[in-house]
């Protein structure tokens, strides 16, 4: 069945071929080598985390930022995020495990504050 889409427009189209899917074209086997592997789940939950800590502390221009906005921005990035599936028992625990590395921790009001290393390096408590 054709169906055409306003019959006094200058414009004829089929509602069929609005939604055909092309096929992809396939890569061939000796393609570049050298091409990046594909990222780990550590490696993307890492920057999950820096990219949040990051959006945070451009929004408060203070590169501290407590633990549960960073998780509640984390898990609005990715709503797939599982610490579990990185063998974490808690938030906290990853986090911790990321000073030095990533970020720089110190003790807050109520929870432990992180920020990004480069961020706050000029301005570290």
């Amino acid at each position: 069945m054709c169906t055409e889409v306003g019959a006094d427009s200058h414009e004829f189209r089929f509602y069929e071929s609005l939604f055909e899917v092309e096929p992809k074209p396939a890569v061939p086997a000796d393609a570049d080598s050298s091409a990046v592997p594909p990222a780990t789940a550590e490696e993307v939950a890492n920057a999950t985390i820096e990219r949040a800590i990051t959006l945070l502390a451009e929004a408060k221009d203070d590169p501290w930022i407590n633990k549960t906005p960073t998780f509640n921005m984390v898990k609005r990035r990715d709503p797939t995020f599982d610490r579990k599936e990185l063998k974490f028992a808690t938030f906290s625990a990853m986090l911790k495990s990321l000073e030095g590395v990533l970020l720089g921790v110190r003790k807050g009001e109520l929870d432990p504050q992180f920020r990004i290393k480069r961020l706050g390096a000029e301005g570290s408590a």
